[in-house]
C-alpha cells in the first residue's frame, strides 16, 4: 500500500478510514463468523493469511488447519493454495489478515477466474465460475460447525469364513464447532460381513478432537 493520496493503492490516513471498510468491520464484528471467503478476481488461487511477510508468523496449528481446509476446497477446481507472498506478492491491510489476526476467523481469499477472464469475466463465464466454486462453499459451510471424518481399518488378511476380526475405528471432528450432542456412528451389515454392533454412541466431540476407538 501507499501513503500517497494520489496513488491507486493509497491506504488512507488511519485504519478503517473509509465508510466501505467501516461497514465491513461492523458487519463482521456483529456476527460470530468462524470462517469466511472474501472473493476477488483473478488467477485461480485460494489465498490464506498472513499476507504481509514471506515468513508466515501464524502458529503452526492454525497454519495446518488453513492448509488442511484449503487442500480439500481446491481438490476439484485445481486452484493453487498458499499465502499472498507465496503466490503473488506481499500485501498489508488485507481483509483476511484483519479477520484472522483481529477476529480469529479462518478467512480465505479465492481469486476467481483465469488470465482470459481478467477482472471482469464475460457474462457467459458466470455460471462456470460459480460451479467450480460450489464445492468450496459447501465445504466451508460444513466446517463452520461440527464435521466428522470416520477412519476404518482392519488387520491384513487372509480371513477365514465364520471367524471374527477386529475393526479399528477412529472419529475426528474436523470442524470448527463442537458437537451439538451425542455422536452416533451407524454400522451397516452386508451380505458377506456382519458386525457385532450396529451403532456406536459417543459423547460430544469438541472442535478438532480426535477419538481412537481401537478394535
Amino acid at each position: 500500500s501507499s501513503n500517497d493520496g494520489c496513488d491507486e493503492t493509497y491506504r488512507g490516513n488511519l485504519p478503517f478510514s473509509e465508510p466501505e471498510t467501516q461497514v465491513i468491520r461492523d458487519f463482521v464484528e456483529f456476527h460470530n463468523f468462524p470462517i469466511a471467503l472474501n472473493y476477488h478476481s483473478y488467477s485461480n488461487l485460494l489465498i490464506y493469511p498472513l499476507g504481509y511477510e514471506y515468513d508466515n508468523p501464524i502458529s503452526q496449528e492454525d497454519l495446518d488447519i488453513f492448509i488442511e481446509y484449503g487442500e480439500d476446497m481446491t481438490q476439484y477446481n485445481g486452484y493453487a493454495l498458499g499465502s499472498g507472498p507465496e503466490l503473488l506478492y506481499p500485501v498489508n491491510g488485507e481483509a483476511c489478515d484483519w479477520m484472522y489476526g483481529d477476529q480469529g476467523i479462518f478467512a480465505y481469499t479465492p481469486e476467481i477466474g483465469g488470465n482470459s477472464d481478467g477482472f471482469w469475466p464475460q457474462t457467459s463465464r458466470i455460471v462456470p465460475l460459480a460451479e467450480e466454486n460450489l464445492y468450496p462453499n459447501q465445504f466451508l459451510a460444513n466446517v463452520a460447525g461440527p464435521k466428522y471424518k470416520i477412519g476404518i481399518s482392519v488387520n491384513e488378511g487372509p480371513y477365514t469364513m465364520g471367524n471374527s476380526y477386529p475393526l479399528f475405528i477412529s472419529v475426528f471432528n474436523q470442524g470448527l464447532g463442537h458437537s451439538n450432542g451425542e455422536v452416533h456412528v451407524e454400522i451397516e451389515h452386508s451380505d458377506n460381513i456382519e458386525f457385532e454392533l450396529s451403532e456406536i454412541v459417543l459423547d460430544p466431540l469438541e472442535s478438532r478432537e480426535y477419538l481412537d476407538l481401537g478394535g
